[in-house]
């Protein structure tokens, strides 16, 4: 057994490019090659940190919006000590084909130089020692129990499992054998469509559960959500967010309304939160019943901020700083919540 460790990244800004590296000094200590895969051009400092680079500048997005967008998430965000914010949304996750692509492209490098298995990690996952322990007994605990590999499914998602896409572990062949080839879009909306009949989106890690599933997945382990949390018990939650999850109006900084996590028959809150990799100021107009009230959002990279309205709120107007309309967001049938934790 021959394995690699396959770092899946995209070091655009200061803050990405440490995770990087912090993951690849953690990933070291497991004792295999690693290879790191990104659409972004990778420093040189982080070139001599790794093995194998696999770099495609194409960085291929989604690009066709004629997909039925069904898995809905509850896409849920640490906000301060003390709240969680639950967005929820459809997924249209335009990176995801990148991701796919490059995993893809760069699993096929590995076998070529000679790798029989890979263990795929997201770049800014902080594992534990005692997580680490864990994810260096997963090959011989796949091999005394004669399977090929070992991924985490979320099958208590509704209609819209998927797996954990931040690691998983697998033969090279076998992996190949059951994931189609995907090289651009019209190679993906070929294969859904051939398998669905129409073009449902799937998200990178429904993409790899769907045809896991469907190619018969009985020869690899399969650990669910609950055991995910103990194997990777007291592991932070991956931190960056790519602004390419939400909807393209939001130009990565979603600004839209929540139910509150006290005092929710009085108020609702307006939560802002920069994912967009570069400091943001928004003016939102707060439309209700007895007038017309303005706030500025003004947030960091990778900041938030928040401020509370009376329920009886209308809709919320938001505006550039140069009092261009992005998009108005309506108080109706509210999903997002905060959560206090």
């Amino acid at each position: 057994m021959k394995i690699i460790t396959i770092i899946d990244s995209f070091a655009q800004n200061e803050k990405t490019r440490n995770a990087v590296k912090n993951s690849i000094t953690k990933c070291r200590s497991l004792g295999h090659d690693i290879m790191l895969t990104s659409g972004a051009v990778v420093p040189e400092d982080i070139q001599e940190m790794v093995d194998y680079l696999y770099h495609d500048k194409r960085n291929q997005l989604f690009q066709m919006d004629d997909y039925n967008y069904t898995q809905r998430w509850d896409f849920w965000i640490n906000t301060g000590s003390n709240y969680r914010s639950h967005h929820h949304y459809y997924s249209r996750q335009r990176h995801g084909l990148a991701v796919l692509i490059n995993l893809i492209n760069s699993v096929k490098l590995a076998k070529s130089l000679g790798y029989t298995h890979f263990q795929k990690v997201l770049y800014d996952l902080e594992p534990t020692d005692k997580c680490l322990g864990w994810i260096k007994n997963i090959p011989s605990f796949c091999e005394s129990k004669g399977k090929k590999g070992l991924f985490y499914y979320n099958d208590d998602q509704g209609y819209s499992p998927d797996i954990e896409g931040t690691y998983f572990f697998c033969e090279i062949d076998y992996f190949l054998s059951k994931i189609p080839d995907v090289q651009n879009e019209g190679d993906y909306r070929k294969h859904i469509l051939d398998n669905e009949g129409s073009l449902e989106f799937l998200i990178f890690e429904r993409f790899i559960y769907y045809f896991l599933e469907k190619n018969s997945d009985d020869e690899i382990i399969k650990r669910d959500s609950s055991k995910y949390k103990i194997d990777f018990d007291n592991v932070d939650s991956p931190s960056m967010i790519s602004p390419l999850n939400f909807e393209s109006k939001y130009s990565g900084c979603p600004i839209r309304i929540f139910r509150a996590a006290e005092g929710e028959d009085k108020e609702v809150v307006v939560l802002g939160m920069n994912f967009s990799g570069q400091n943001i100021e928004r003016k939102v107009l707060a439309h209700l019943p007895d007038g017309i009230t303005t706030r500025i959002f003004n947030m960091e990279e990778g900041g938030w901020t928040f401020h509370a309205f009376p329920k009886d709120l209308i809709k919320i107007e938001v505006f550039d700083m140069e009092d261009n309309l992005i998009y108005t967001e309506l108080n109706e049938n509210i999903e997002n919540w905060i959560e206090k934790v």
